[in-house]
């Protein structure tokens, strides 16, 4: 079962390496808009959010309210380790990242093959490789180390492995925001298998103790434990999470803003779609992650980020890989045309855009 999710890795990241290469010439070049710095392909798998998290890894957080506090502590504590031994963070963080992403392809791969076979898990798997969005799992960014931790952790749990898992749940609650929502699948596996109840509890519990730890940081260190929700209302969102920022986002879609240059718009409603779809053939809390996993940035107003977010989203990659079970034909150009794709969004969009 792994070997053709390695496979798929090795290969898909190859390609997109070579686009990263491609994409930073034409930065360096003057033919692509600069919005950041690129000579050399690992500069382009360090923009954007990349950037931000080398930032917070020289000083952490500062005891004022400032951008940094808007990014989970996961990464650039790695970021900051490999510092203290002595290897360089690009290269370093850049490595982990791409290993982290094949773990994580690993972990979805076992996590969904008790639910509906190997055959679909390993397609679920390869299909994620080869999404087009997949090329984030290369980056400096969150999305790979949450895959990794988080689906590492509901793996082992469906094994029995509950104190296994705790680590790797604490690590999803400190990756991101919507860690926490990994505690979904945890419960659900908790309630159905058998084992001692406080291993159980704990697998559970891990996420929210990852984000509670971090929210007890920022608490002590900066006087709020939401600081970081403020950071991201003040210096990207403009809005607080709710139903009065869901309807500014309903009114962007009927004023037709985005849909023309954005694959947000369009990834989001497949990614629902696909989620809806599967939920009478998986258990009730997968359909419940997969759902919140991309209607809680919604709910900020903004599609900023939703393609990459719901790389996280399996149930929609579930429904993808029973299409091409069924559509043997298709599945074959998707394989071809979903990296194509990616490549066009490295090379061309991401210079001027963030993924």
């Amino acid at each position: 079962m792994i070997r053709p999710v390695v496979l798929a890795w090795a290969l898909t990241r190859l390609v997109y390496l070579a686009a990263a290469e491609w994409s930073a010439r034409r930065v360096a070049n003057g033919d692509a808009p600069v919005r950041y710095p690129a000579e050399h392909f690992w500069d382009t798998l360090v923009a954007w959010d990349g950037l931000r998290y080398l930032d917070v890894a020289r000083a952490m957080y500062p005891s004022q309210l400032a951008e940094q506090h808007g990014f989970f502590p996961l990464l650039p504590l790695l970021l900051h380790g490999l510092d203290d031994v002595g290897v360089p963070r690009v290269a370093g963080g850049l490595v982990l990242a791409n290993l982290a992403g094949l773990a994580g392809l690993i972990a979805v791969a076992y996590v969904t093959e008790p639910l509906l076979g190997e055959q679909v898990a390993v397609r679920t798997a390869v299909g994620l490789a080869c999404f087009p969005l997949s090329y984030v799992l290369s980056m400096l960014y969150s999305e790979p180390f949450a895959l990794a931790a988080g689906f590492g952790a509901v793996a082992l749990s469906q094994r029995g492995r509950f104190w296994w898992s705790v680590p790797l749940g604490i690590a999803a609650g400190l990756s991101r925001s919507n860690g926490i929502l990994f505690a979904l699948p945890l419960l659900g596996v908790a309630l159905r298998r058998g084992g001692p109840v406080l291993a159980r509890a704990a697998s559970v519990a891990a996420p929210a103790v990852g984000l509670g730890a971090f929210a007890g940081y920022l608490w002590v260190h900066v006087g709020s434990p939401f600081a970081f929700q403020e950071a991201q209302r003040k210096f990207w969102f403009r809005r607080s999470p709710g139903l009065a920022s869901a309807r500014a986002l309903v009114d962007r879609i009927s004023l037709q803003k985005d849909f023309v240059l954005s694959l947000s718009p369009y990834l989001t409603v497949g990614y629902l779609a696909a989620i809806v779809g599967m939920a009478r053939r998986v258990p009730p809390e997968w359909t419940a992650f997969g759902l919140l996993t991309i209607l809680l940035p919604l709910s900020t107003g903004r599609y900023a980020g939703i393609d990459r977010y719901g790389l996280l989203a399996i149930p929609a990659f579930w429904a993808l890989a029973l299409l091409g079970g069924r559509f043997p034909r298709l599945w074959k150009m998707y394989l071809v045309l979903g990296p194509a794709l990616g490549v066009f969004e490295i090379v061309w969009w991401l210079p001027g855009h963030t993924p």
